[in-house]
C-alpha cells in the first residue's frame, strides 16, 4: 500500500501546509505566519512540539478576508500598526522613573524605532503577498 492510499480524501482536496511553505509562497518571514497563528488570524494545528500545519483553505480564507476589507480599513490598520503613542508613553514613563544618560536615552529611542520598523515591514510584506496572490 502506498502512502497516498492512506491519506484521507479531504487531505488531498484541502492539503495541509507548513509555516515554511506559506512563508515562501507569500514571501514573508515565517515569524509573520506564526504571528498570524498566535493572534488567531490563521487557524493552525500542532503536529509535534514545534511544527504547525495550516489548511490551504484556511490560508485562502484569511487572504480573502484581507482582500475584501475596504481600503479605508486597511489604511486604518496600517496607521494602528505604527501608532507612536504607546511608544511615546513608554518613553515618557521611562524618563519619569529613571535618571538617564544621553546614551541610555538614545538606546531606548533605537528600540522604539526598531518596533516601528518591524510593524511597517510586517504590514508591507503582507500587502505585497496579497497583491501577488491577486495577480496570479
Amino acid at each position: 500500500m502506498t502512502r497516498r492510499e492512506n491519506v484521507p480524501p479531504e487531505d488531498l482536496e484541502d492539503p495541509w501546509l507548513t509555516v515554511a511553505e506559506i512563508a515562501n509562497e507569500l514571501r514573508v518571514n515565517p515569524a509573520t505566519v506564526r504571528l498570524w497563528v498566535s493572534k488567531g488570524t490563521l487557524p493552525a494545528r500542532r503536529a509535534g512540539q514545534r511544527k504547525l500545519l495550516i489548511r490551504s483553505s484556511d490560508l485562502d480564507a484569511m487572504l480573502e478576508a484581507i482582500r475584501s476589507q475596504p481600503a479605508r480599513e486597511r489604511q486604518a490598520r496600517a496607521v494602528e500598526l505604527v501608532d507612536p503613542s504607546p511608544f511615546a508613553q513608554r518613553i515618557e514613563f521611562f524618563l519619569s522613573e529613571h535618571e538617564l544618560s544621553e546614551e541610555t536615552l538614545l538606546a531606548e529611542l533605537d528600540a522604539v524605532l526598531a518596533h516601528i520598523r518591524e510593524a511597517l515591514l510586517v504590514y508591507w510584506r503582507g500587502r505585497r503577498a496579497v497583491n501577488a496572490r491577486e495577480h496570479r
